[in-house]
């Protein structure tokens, strides 16, 4: 009964509302306990003379892409909170080169970074503001420094190490 009650009341909105189309995603329940997500859909139906003369409608089952989203929202979590525990600064980039998660022991390290920090940065441009702002050694000798960066990040198999430009040293992995 509340489910037909839900169902009328959508369809009154679409009438109540000059044509508007009604979309509404919720948990119905089905058969035998089970419930699913339904995204409902109705718009006016009209005749030749523009005006109202029914409703149609249609329901979408998106159960399986809200499980799917909730898993990989989950999956998401797990992995920041992993990086989160790495304890020194760690960045994450796809195989084209762009940043795609990072740890907030960036901000310690590489402050002037972290303000411009985002998803989707090329890893050229996160070399161009270390080297801007925080690298000792880059200071003297940027384009060198951002291609020797740039050989030992693509090949993906190696220890870096430099002089910041407070004193502190970093010592890091590349890894594929």
């Amino acid at each position: 009964a509340e489910v037909n009650t839900r169902f009328v009341e959508q369809d009154q909105f679409v009438l109540a509302n000059g044509g508007q189309v009604f979309e509404d995603e919720r948990l119905y329940p089905i058969k035998n306990g089970e419930q699913r997500y339904l995204k409902a859909i109705k718009a006016p139906l009209r005749g030749e003379n523009g005006e109202i003369i029914g409703i149609v409608g249609a329901f979408v089952d998106m159960t399986a892409e809200r499980d799917a989203r909730t898993r990989a929202d989950t999956a998401h979590a797990r992995l920041f909170d992993a990086i989160e525990c790495i304890p020194g600064a760690f960045f994450m980039y796809d195989a084209e080169h762009r940043l795609v998660m990072w740890n907030s022991r960036v901000r310690s390290l590489y402050p002037d970074l972290y303000k411009t920090i985002a998803v989707g940065m090329p890893y050229q441009d996160v070399l161009r503001v270390k080297a801007e702002t925080h690298v000792k050694d880059a200071k003297h000798r940027p384009g060198a420094w951002m291609e020797e960066q740039f050989r030992a990040f693509t090949a993906g198999d190696g220890e870096i190490e430099f002089q910041l430009t407070d004193g502190r040293w970093i010592h890091g992995y590349n890894s594929r």
